[in-house]
């Protein structure tokens, strides 16, 4: 019989019974722990998917940040998309042979430093690769042009193999994670690209400028100004529909009006358009209507509501310079050649001619400019030149006739060869517009002196001498070539009395100095065979006037005999009369003659408007003034005088002599006799 517990019973649990129990509770838990483990794993693998796709988006907008294209420069290095991303491949990949999207297994995948294990700030345990391939605008995969490399200079604008340019790029970002020691492919992204000029499949790519000649630029894009001449312009991209409404092609630029392009024609596949630009349009009275502003143009294709730029892919230039000839001006004061394309740096200032054509010269605007560079290899030395004239017919809209003169100081200049420039726009804005012909030479030191210059024993450097002799001394004189006397004007006086080159310490020196002022001060220039010049300083002094043979080597004055004879007037020599060597002045004896001429040469005769011969005798003395005479290449100084009135006695003191202004220099006080010649 079965004994049963009652309410009020105070035994505990049986063993048996306690572990009955804890079986049940065991089995009711494990599906209740099994579901939390479960719920758990869901959303730690929820979160990592989360992770990987916001940490591939995150790389895809770093690279979709980046260039699409800029021109690559070793010195910039790496700067676009695919300069980083396109790996070690053959350019020339193309779609697969079914014409599917890219095989992105063919293409290489680059992982960069920063996005490899343990670099991704954040996401340590992951890895991103990326792939990258060009695409046409039929969403196929382009096949490249061979030249092209995304790293080769001036190769490196996408472009097919029918030379188009690429405005799409498809770019794959994989994420990756390490898995029990095997690496998984987390989560796959793809995005394409764009160039900024393909908006809404119409893109421009290239402008590019041909003939006339007059009118080319530069450089491709680059074209000129000429008056009422069209510029010939392709313009190459995509999609362009000369049918669609508001179809337009222009030349743009902020703050001035656009420069409509005259379409010609427009290719069937729609990618180029041929037209004429006027850079220069004049109008009736206004020389400078419709003239476009120098410098870099957009180009801007419009249909319908929407419109493409190429940024600044166009240069107005004005018309590129032609030199025919330059040199050493041939009236400036350092040019021992005219036209030599060799100079000195003691110069100091070089004057060149330039002569050619298109050398811009616009009133009030501006002109051209010169300057003389030497390409050395790291530091290029330039040498502006300051135009003193410039001769441009039509504004220098003309092929020829222009002439430029322009100094360069060329003192510190270095010595060497350089090129001559002319340029008729902004260098530093739109390019060099230059045009080069041979190299002008400045030559260094010549390691000679001059020790002395001075004159002969006797002699002088007399005012209005000529044949002084004289003689430059000094060193290394072998190489002498050309002797030469300037004032402080500048003005040149060649040594015309002649010089003897070739001695090494000396150069014999005839010394010619007529006409040359005793106020001013004096400089001898020695020249050699390069340019190279030596100076010396001297003075030029009043010497005593001279009388010198005329004619007859016996006669220092010569006499004509005026008489009127069978209606005519008639002269004759009568300085034969006299037979003293220094004087020869007798009046005439003749009962006709009416006057005479009286002509003296010498030296040392002041040589101005108001020198005058004065001739006297018997108490009385006639002066008047016919003129002073020099003739240098004679070497001849002559003062003349007419005397028409002569009286009858013959002289017993007669003799003639130099007048100068109010005073004679005979009697002027405390003046010392300068010349005097009496017939005793």
């Amino acid at each position: 019989m079965r004994s049963r517990r009652g309410i009020g019973d105070q035994r505990g649990f049986t063993l048996a019974e306690i572990l009955v129990a804890g079986m049940i509770l065991v089995v009711a838990l494990i599906p209740i722990v099994r579901m939390f483990d479960t719920s758990f794993a869901g959303i730690m693998s929820s979160s990592r998917a989360h992770k990987t796709v916001a940490l591939a988006q995150s790389i895809m907008e770093r690279i979709k940040s980046m260039p699409y294209y800029v021109p690559f420069d070793d010195e910039m290095g790496k700067m676009d998309i695919d300069d980083y991303f396109w790996g070690e491949r053959n350019p020339q990949y193309a779609n697969p042979a079914n014409g599917s999207g890219p095989d992105w297994d063919a293409i290489p995948e680059v992982t960069l430093p920063a996005y490899a294990y343990g670099s991704i700030e954040g996401n340590k345990d992951f890895r991103a690769g990326v792939r990258v391939c060009y695409q046409d605008n039929a969403t196929q995969v382009s096949e490249m042009k061979s030249t092209w490399g995304p790293m080769k200079v001036g190769n490196d604008r996408p472009k097919d193999k029918d030379n188009r340019s690429i405005n799409l790029l498809v770019v794959q970002v994989n994420i990756y994670a390490m898995r029990d020691e095997v690496e998984v492919l987390e989560h796959k992204a793809e995005a394409i690209v764009t160039a900024s000029e393909a908006i809404y499949n119409l893109g421009v790519s290239r402008i590019t400028v041909d003939g006339p000649e007059a009118i080319q630029g530069t450089s491709s894009d680059a074209a000129a100004h000429w008056p009422e001449r069209d510029a010939n312009v392709t313009i190459e991209g995509w999609g362009f529909d000369p049918g669609a409404p508001n179809f337009e092609v222009k030349l743009a630029r902020p703050d001035y009006n656009d420069v409509t392009v005259a379409v010609n024609k427009v290719t069937s596949t729609d990618t180029v358009i041929k037209g004429t630009v006027k850079l220069y349009n004049s109008t009736p009275g206004s020389p400078w209507g419709g003239k476009a502003p120098i410098g870099y143009w957009s180009v801007k294709v419009r249909q319908e509501i929407v419109s493409s730029y190429l940024y600044n892919g166009f240069i107005c230039e004005y018309p590129r310079p032609i030199i025919s000839d330059y040199g050493n001006d041939p009236n400036g004061p350092f040019s021992p050649v005219a036209m030599s394309k060799t100079g000195h740096k003691e110069w100091g200032a070089l004057h060149l001619r330039v002569t050619g054509g298109r050398f811009i010269n616009i009133p009030n605007f501006e002109s051209a400019s010169v300057r003389l560079v030497q390409d050395v290899e790291e530091n290029p030395v330039t040498v502006p030149g300051v135009i003193t004239s410039i001769t441009a017919p039509n504004n220098g809209y003309i092929d020829s006739g222009c002439v430029i003169l322009a100094t360069f100081d060329i003192n510190e200049a270095p010595p060497g060869d350089y090129r001559i420039e002319v340029i008729n726009t902004q260098a530093e804005v739109v390019g060099h517009v230059s045009t080069l012909s041979g190299t002008y030479t400045i030559e260094g030191d010549w390691p000679a002196t001059i020790e002395d210059f001075s004159p002969d024993p006797g002699s002088g450097f007399f005012e209005n001498y000529y044949d002084i002799p004289s003689t430059i001394t000094g060193t290394n004189l072998s190489d002498a070539r050309r002797v030469e006397i300037r004032n402080e004007d500048g003005v040149i006086y060649d040594i015309t009395g002649g010089c003897t080159l070739g001695g090494e310490t000396q150069i014999p020196v005839q010394l010619n100095l007529i006409d040359c002022d005793n106020e001013k001060s004096w400089e001898l220039f020695v020249y050699n065979s390069e340019g190279a010049f030596l100076t010396r300083d001297f003075d030029i002094t009043l010497g005593p006037a001279i009388t010198l043979p005329v004619y007859d080597p016996q006669k220092a004055v010569r006499i004509e005999r005026y008489y009127w004879s069978v209606g005519v007037w008639v002269s004759d020599d009568v300085s034969e009369e006299t037979t003293t060597t220094l004087a020869g002045a007798r009046r005439s004896e003749a009962a006709t003659a009416r006057g005479a001429l009286f002509e003296v040469k010498g030296m040392g005769f002041p040589l101005n408007d108001d020198t005058a011969l004065e001739v006297y005798g018997d108490g009385s003395s006639w002066t008047n003034d016919y003129g002073v005479i020099t003739d240098r290449d004679a070497k001849v100084v002559m003062i003349r005088s007419n005397i028409f009135t002569m009286p009858d006695a013959t002289w017993s003191d007669g003799g003639i002599r130099v007048k100068h202004g109010e005073y004679d220099w005979y009697e002027s006080p405390g003046t010392p006799p300068r010349w005097e010649l009496v017939d005793p």
